[in-house]
């Protein structure tokens, strides 16, 4: 396969500044690039009262490094310069290694040879954040990022197996998931709210200009967004729904294996896990409670639990309109899977889901 060298629109992407603004109930991230660039990136959360904000510098920041390769995969500068906090080497190869094996089905569809493209420096001014500590702490009350499909709804009901306590999480609220967190009897749900429409409007229309679009490392936003909601309201694990299967590559590409699912990878799982450990709190866990799972065993596990079938999607169009397309890759996907479990096929009303 041919490859170009990469398209940058500038020689230096900034990320500037991190505000966490509870009168606005917003989190903001601006990043600029030395040819004019300006992004504004708005995520809104309802704040607990009495809130630390000092103890959330460090996880806001770890969230702002989560977003900024989205904008980034867009301009593709050289150089990546750090002004809203002082990165260790150690938390610069973190990131370095996220935008790169992150990005790897991006550069593969676009042919962009990304060796030694991602660059992480300081600015010499940036400040240092120091990880958060809480004299306060819930102990180990779970936090469970909610995705709507059958993952976070087995996930939740093993935890319901053992006791434990636990509240959802989502980012980007799904308009059916009040529906399901009902079902679920877990109606405690703590939010960030993402309005892609409006944050990536500036991306869109460099798109539609001729710059490179393409998948992104989202589950890593996931996962520093919950850590965000966990140090704000005192959650002491996050459980994630990551399985087995995401660990296998797609196609190598100019020496890298190159996975779809790096993100939801145990690789990434356990570099993520250890960089809050470091980084954001020392008493915030991170794991996938169904990670040694491969999907048809977490198909026969969810089938047991039928209440849920008229209202889980796992259709990405779907998240959207609270119904399955019946024409996407994930549709057919669920079908086949259902119809390997000896309850699902015939259980779950597939002619309603138009699956």
């Amino acid at each position: 396969m041919d490859v170009i060298q990469p398209p940058t629109l500038a020689k230096h992407f900034y990320f500037d500044t991190f505000a966490i603004e509870p009168e606005q109930d917003r989190i903001s991230f601006t990043y600029t690039t030395d040819a004019g660039h300006a992004f504004t990136h708005e995520l809104a959360f309802i704040f607990p009262v009495g809130a630390d904000m000092e103890s959330l510098e460090a996880a806001a920041f770890a969230l702002g490094m989560s977003e900024l390769v989205h904008f980034w995969k867009t301009i593709l500068a050289p150089e990546i310069v750090i002004k809203a906090g002082k990165l260790s080497p150690e938390q610069i190869a973190f990131w370095e290694t996220l935008y790169t094996k992150g990005l790897g089905e991006f550069f593969y569809v676009n042919r962009i040879d990304f060796r030694g493209l991602v660059h992480i420096t300081n600015d010499p001014h940036a400040p240092e954040l120091l990880p958060a500590t809480n004299a306060s702490w819930q102990g180990r009350r779970a936090l469970v990022p909610f995705g709507g499909g059958k993952d976070s709804i087995v996930t939740g009901e093993l935890l319901r197996k053992q006791g434990r306590d636990f509240a959802w999480f989502e980012l980007e609220p799904l308009p059916f998931g009040s529906r399901l967190r009902e079902v679920s009897g877990v109606t405690e749900c703590i939010s960030i709210g993402r309005n892609v429409a409006k944050n990536f409007a500036p991306i869109i229309e460099l798109v539609k200009n001729g710059a490179p679009n393409g998948h992104v490392p989202i589950t890593a936003t996931y996962i520093m967004s919950a850590a965000f909601a966990a140090q704000a309201h005192g959650f002491g694990d996050i459980v994630m729904s990551l399985e087995r299967s995401a660990n296998e590559g797609n196609v190598e590409y100019l020496g890298m294996d190159v996975n779809h699912q790096y993100s939801k990878s145990y690789e990434f799982e356990t570099a993520a896990a250890e960089y809050i450990r470091d980084y954001v709190n020392a008493d915030i866990r991170l794991f996938s409670l169904i990670r040694p799972l491969y999907e048809l065993q977490i198909v026969r596990e969810f089938v047991q639990y039928p209440k849920y079938f008229p209202y889980f999607v796992s259709c990405n169009r779907g998240l959207k309109t609270g119904a399955w397309c019946g024409e996407c890759a994930k549709c057919i996907h669920v079908r086949c899977a259902l119809g390997f479990s000896p309850a699902g096929y015939s259980r779950f009303n597939l002619q309603e889901k138009s699956l």
